[in-house]
């Protein structure tokens, strides 16, 4: 089976929508049985993106910690940053603007992209980047108020 990237084009422009559907992406996948490394620019980014998974949702329990390259944990989701990404994990959910170096040693690439001009850009060479690179290309469109509706 060929490696795939799904890009979700969200209609709402902020990254506070991104990463709360970031959130809601990795919950799905958590529960249906999915290692995870979510790669956040920088160590603030990273920190934020922690805080989120924590209380997203009152409900909700997803298991995960910020990854270094001395981590020794077995946690399903890493959220990392520094650009060393863990072995074994399945799922790579990029919230940069730039493909990481280590991409191809994931089987499923996930990009979610808000309403920007300028995001939208590197979105689009970067799809080209993992198409070239034999990725199965997926795009969802994710309309105005399903975030805030809860719905994958």
């Amino acid at each position: 089976m060929s490696p795939k990237a799904a890009f979700y084009i969200l209609a709402e422009p902020s990254l506070k929508a991104r990463d709360l559907y970031a959130c809601r992406v990795i919950e799905k996948a958590y529960t249906n049985g999915h290692t995870i490394y979510v790669h956040t620019a920088t160590m603030d980014e990273a920190q934020n993106f922690d805080t989120q998974l924590w209380t997203f949702r009152d409900i909700s329990f997803v298991p995960h910690e910020i990854y270094s390259q001395n981590s020794t944990s077995g946690a399903p989701i890493l959220i990392g940053y520094n650009g060393i990404a863990p072995e074994k994990k399945e799922i790579l959910i990029n919230l940069t603007s730039e493909i990481p170096s280590f991409y191809q040693q994931f089987d499923h690439i996930i990009e979610i992209i808000p309403n920007d001009d300028q995001l939208k850009t590197a979105a689009r060479k970067q799809y080209q980047v993992y198409q070239h690179s034999g990725y199965q290309m997926e795009t969802f469109n994710i309309p105005i108020g399903l975030i805030a509706n809860n719905k994958l």
